[in-house]
């Protein structure tokens, strides 16, 4: 069985590693970061990050959107 793609639109988890840290560091110890699962859908997603909304207004535009760096996902999945 293989899983299923994820596309845009999708309701998904994102887990990922909350830190504090740059993209060009790591964290300073590991009491500075945890895992954070963000849920919403997917609206944009490009090779360095991606996007996901909570909300969709009446008009059809996306709010509550979070953006995660790729390099910090360690998962994404399709909810429904």
């Amino acid at each position: 069985m293989t899983a299923p793609t994820i596309k845009i639109g999708d309701l998904v988890a994102v887990d990922w590693n909350e830190a504090t840290f740059t993209l060009d560091d790591t964290a300073e110890s590991d009491a500075d970061h945890f895992g954070v699962t963000t849920v919403g859908w997917l609206i944009r997603r490009s090779r360095a990050t991606v996007w996901i909304a909570s909300e969709r207004l009446p008009s059809g535009a996306w709010r509550g959107v979070t953006r995660i760096p790729r390099r910090i996902v360690t998962a994404m999945r399709v909810l429904a």
